[in-house]
């Protein structure tokens, strides 16, 4: 690595102020996070005193942490053990500093990246809680890392693969994911539309009456559970009502 272009001593400091000025707002994001979910953590946790905690940030932290300290070993050991040319020695240690910043920050914020809190009806994940029912598609997502992205209503969020699994599983069991019911209702339009085109008429309408019959039962669980959310406005207080509100105008905007 050659960087006898920047020799000019302003240039350098310039360069740094850039570098560690991204450093430190990418800090300032990371500080804001935590707040912002140790804030709606409390407020979870004295409404679902009984969650349960599935934690895999270990793993993540302690390899982002290897990675700093790597950093740091390169740092003191350039120009020494290290041999590169001292005229150029400020930016390799500028180059280290930063890498190094980063990865400890990154460690620290995959201590709530990789955190869901399951409760009966939801799960917790960053500062948001996230209800069952909501959920209407798991969608793998390609990369070198494998991650599954969830649409909720009308927000996606993207978690590791083994998470994203916990949420489905934890769905399932509660008997409140609807992504099964779409699933089932878009399975038999793509059969009638299959059949359609190969003049099976009688298979095409039978996939035409199992998909209506699909619909008609997730009509009638969202009219079943937006009763539910009316009738448990009159007991909430005025924030719980708002909160349900809400709710309920999203279920049927959606």
């Amino acid at each position: 690595m050659n960087f006898s272009m920047f020799n000019d001593s302003m240039l350098k400091w310039v360069i740094a102020i850039i570098i560690f000025g991204f450093i430190g707002w990418s800090t300032y994001k990371t500080i804001k996070l935590i707040q912002a979910n140790r804030k709606a953590l409390e407020l979870f946790k004295s409404q679902h005193p009984h969650a349960e905690l599935l934690d895999g940030s270990r793993n993540s932290m302690l390899l982002t942490f290897a990675f700093g300290i790597v950093c740091l070993v390169f740092l003191f050991i350039t120009g020494s053990v290290l041999k590169v040319d001292m005229s150029q020695i400020f930016y390799y240690r500028v180059a280290y500093i930063a890498l190094a910043l980063m990865f400890f920050g990154q460690g620290v914020e995959m201590t709530v990246r990789k955190k869901l809190w399951f409760a009966e009806d939801g799960f917790f994940y960053l500062e948001k809680f996230y209800r069952f029912r909501m959920i209407t598609s798991y969608e793998r997502q390609k990369g070198t890392v494998p991650t599954v992205k969830i649409q909720i209503g009308q927000e996606g969020i993207v978690l590791p693969n083994n998470m994203a699994v916990a949420v489905k599983e934890h769905a399932e069991s509660t008997g409140l994911d609807f992504s099964i019911w779409l699933e089932k209702i878009e399975n038999a339009i793509l059969e009638a539309d299959k059949n359609f085109k190969s003049f099976f008429f009688a298979e095409c309408y039978r996939n035409a009456i199992e998909g209506l019959s699909y619909c008609k039962g997730y009509s009638d669980i969202i009219n079943i559970l937006n009763e539910y959310a009316g009738s448990a406005e009159g007991t909430s207080d005025d924030g719980a009502e708002t909160s349900a509100d809400s709710e309920e105008a999203e279920w049927e905007n959606y």
